[in-house]
């Protein structure tokens, strides 16, 4: 959250651990790569194009994709 962002997106799990975070364009390329360790993370997408991307969060229990929108 939030979403749509002009920039600052909060991700937050209910779940512990470590988790892979993925951004890519809706073309497949990924643009942004990192790691959450605990159960939030705040990332700056303030240098991104706007549009519409995907995230992916990978843990060791599961594995999600949301699309964001970039203002």
């Amino acid at each position: 959250y939030p979403n749509p962002t002009d920039g600052m997106l909060t991700i937050e799990s209910n779940s512990q651990g470590r988790h892979s975070i993925e951004i890519s364009m809706l073309n497949g390329q990924v643009v942004f790569v990192d790691e959450m360790v605990g159960n939030k993370h705040l990332l700056d997408l303030s240098s991104f194009r706007k549009g519409f991307y995907f995230i992916t969060i990978e843990s060791k229990d599961y594995v999600t994709t949301r699309k964001i929108i970039r203002q």
